[in-house]
């Protein structure tokens, strides 16, 4: 088991992040994906942590635009079944 201690300076202040108990496997793979991307560990975890803070905001963001899609899609098809019996009218009268 490992422990990590991130740290890093904000604009005002210093942040501490102390992890334990990080099981040997998972060190080992955070390891060679930094090394893959020629990084840190340090900066590796500091970048996917970061990324964390805003994944929630992303999940709701693609929720948002699926529903808005969803809509969409209803829409044109209501439109075109709209059009497609005006078109049969019209045919018919002319």
């Amino acid at each position: 088991m490992y422990n990590i201690v991130i740290n890093w300076k904000g604009l005002n202040n210093m942040a501490d992040i102390n992890i334990r108990k990080i099981n040997d496997a998972a060190i080992a793979r955070i390891n060679q994906l930094a090394e893959d991307k020629k990084i840190s560990r340090e900066a590796y975890l500091r970048k996917y942590i970061e990324s964390l803070s805003v994944l929630d905001d992303m999940i709701d963001l693609d929720l948002k635009y699926r529903n808005l899609v969803q809509e969409m899609a209803a829409i044109i098809q209501n439109n075109t079944d709209e059009l497609a019996a005006m078109r049969k009218i019209l045919e018919g009268k002319i």
